[in-house]
């Protein structure tokens, strides 16, 4: 029970970053800030009904690297995009990859995201992580990412102006 206390920050954190990257990548790419809240919503759906079961299964079957981490974010990217949007006729089917592809890779970048906080808060050791303080920091910083993103959607275009 101890180590499942010490377990949920890191998740936590983990769940909001990893659902946070992606919907700031897909609103900064496409230049328009109003859509960052709709896109954390859907990604947050993402990680918490695809994402959580799936990296509950990996560390079941201690499957903790990167590699399989980054696989299955394609994959839960992937698969509903592609069975939503599959084309009615052939011609269209390059295209509907193309944008599958797409979302595969913002899986997987959520995944990476994912893997990266839970592996810096060291839950994926054996033991699990020694303290709750750097998954309760990394939880904090990523709720208020979040709930930021809802109050002020147009931050990623502002940090995109101040690139060029």
């Amino acid at each position: 029970m101890r180590r499942l206390l010490r377990l949920a920050p890191a998740w936590g954190a983990g769940l909001l970053w990893g659902a946070f990257v992606p919907a700031v990548l897909v609103s900064a790419g496409m230049l328009a800030p109003y859509f960052l809240p709709m896109a954390i919503g859907i990604t947050l759906l993402h990680a918490f009904c695809l994402g959580l079961p799936v990296a509950l299964l990996f560390i079941w079957r201690r499957w903790t690297g990167l590699l399989p981490a980054l696989a299955a974010g394609f994959l839960i990217g992937l698969l509903p995009i592609l069975v939503f949007s599959w084309p009615p006729e052939i011609n269209d089917l390059k295209t509907s990859l193309l944008i599958a592809a797409a979302f595969g890779t913002l899986g997987s970048a959520g995944a990476g995201t994912f893997w990266l906080v839970l592996r810096s808060c060291g839950a994926l050791a054996p033991d699990g992580p020694r303290s709750l303080q750097r998954g309760a920091i990394l939880a904090v910083v990523g709720l208020c990412a979040v709930v930021g993103g809802f109050v002020f959607p147009e931050a990623p275009a502002a940090f995109h102006s101040l690139l060029r």
